[in-house]
């Protein structure tokens, strides 16, 4: 599959968040122990934005109702489901993602 740069390295400092669209989705991408992660940026319960969320380590909560999700593979801990989960690449600075 092609990677698509989403953001520059840059942009995102450690431990921060970023709410990106692209190809109809939303993506939620994560800075955390010196790597980037992203999921699907709309949590699964009502609909909130995760990258509005409050991250603690690799835990996001969703900022409507506190439903939470590892930024790692997208596991809810709320629920036994998972969100999407993309694969991402940092590359001279950019950052890209798998869809």
């Amino acid at each position: 599959m092609p990677l698509i740069r989403i953001a520059s390295a840059f942009d995102i400092p450690k431990g921060g968040k970023k709410e990106i669209e692209l190809e109809g989705k939303t993506i939620a991408l994560f800075k955390y122990n010196g790597s980037f992660y992203a999921i699907n940026g709309i949590c699964l319960h009502r609909a909130g934005s995760l990258a509005e969320g409050e991250l603690d380590e690799n835990i996001i909560s969703c900022p409507n109702h506190g439903w939470k999700y590892d930024i790692i593979d997208g596991k809810c801990l709320n629920t036994r489901g998972f969100t999407e989960s993309y694969k991402t690449q940092a590359q001279g600075g950019d950052v890209f993602i798998e869809i």
